[in-house]
């Protein structure tokens, strides 16, 4: 697939554009408030904009038109049953998320110390061995999806009637929706621990983002270039055939915030401790800075916290 890139003139007129925003004082870190910190949920309401949602999506899809950005989907199994590593597949026709088999691996955890706007709770880097393939949402959870556990009675709140964007709920809702799926396919499904997590956004590499030494707004929705989040699936994926692991909301991890690591298994498991302040919160959302967004980057947020650009994409047990 070719991939544009912005010339000179489009990065002038973007940081013209930015400059304008009445977001722009919010850039900066995931959600436009300082990292661990999430204002009362009150404040916020699930996919609720002051931006028309149809003038939005509009903007996009012309936007993605323009740069001839499409996302194949590759619904696979082997005869056996089994799916492959670096296939996708719903355990469910149109109500389950479809995912991706990431295979086993091991790679470097957080960042170098000469990673630039690194931050001190992104080290020390550590290797990480992920023993057994895992599945992974090839998208984050959309609208659609959490609006049919919803109409079940086993997720709370009323429909979103947000199609193909990303839900926003908080941490307890997001388990909620995993929990769901486990009893409705039989599979084991749960949020992805922090290490699962930037494996899958790595995708084999060792850069501060899986597009390499830089991104930019033909990679991901940053720099609060739509003013909110936008459907799944309008930017490139990674290697491992996975969509918007920067940018578009940033989403939640299964682990307890531990800053230094200390305490983080080595196996890809999730660090849990009981009365968990926090949780992580990984990838960054579509009002934060390049550097905001970076593989590594971490931030944590209250279980009970909402805010309009964390979501979540859940893991399931191979």
């Amino acid at each position: 697939m070719k991939r544009n890139r912005l010339t000179p003139r489009a990065i002038a007129v973007l940081i013209i554009l930015l400059a304008s925003s009445p977001a722009i004082s919010q850039l900066g870190s995931p959600s436009g408030f300082p990292p661990f910190a999430l204002p009362p949920s009150s404040q916020w309401r699930t996919g609720q904009s002051s931006i028309e949602t149809g003038a939005v999506e509009a903007r996009a899809a012309k936007y993605f038109e323009e740069r001839n950005i499409q996302s194949a989907s590759i619904v696979r199994s082997n005869d056996s049953g089994s799916h492959e590593a670096s296939r996708s597949f719903r355990d469910c026709t149109y109500s389950c998320p479809e995912m991706i088999v990431v295979p086993s691996g091991r790679f470097l955890m957080g960042s170098n110390s000469a990673e630039a706007d690194r931050q001190p709770n992104e080290g020390p880097q550590h290797p990480v061995t992920i023993r057994n393939p895992f599945a992974i949402g090839k998208y984050e959870v959309t609208g659609a999806e959490w609006d049919a556990c919803v109409a079940n009675g086993d997720c709370l709140g009323v429909a979103t009637n947000l199609g193909r964007r990303p839900v926003t709920v908080n941490w307890v809702e997001a388990r909620s929706y995993a929990e769901w799926l486990s009893k409705k396919t039989g599979q084991r499904y749960f949020l992805p621990s922090e290490a699962e997590w930037e494996y899958a956004a790595r995708a084999g590499t060792d850069t501060p983002w899986n597009t390499g030494e830089a991104i930019i707004s033909d990679d991901a929705n940053i720099l609060d270039q739509f003013r909110q989040a936008v459907p799944v699936g309008g930017f490139p994926p990674n290697a491992f055939g996975l969509h918007d692991m920067h940018g578009n909301v940033a989403e939640w991890t299964l682990d307890c915030l531990d800053v230094g690591y200390f305490g983080v298994p080595n196996d890809g498991g999730a660090a849990v401790t009981p009365n968990c302040p926090q949780r992580v919160v990984r990838g960054g959302g579509w009002a934060d800075m390049p550097k905001d967004v970076r593989s590594a980057r971490r931030s944590g947020a209250a279980p009970s916290g909402e805010s309009p650009s964390i979501g979540f994409r859940v893991a399931r047990a191979m």
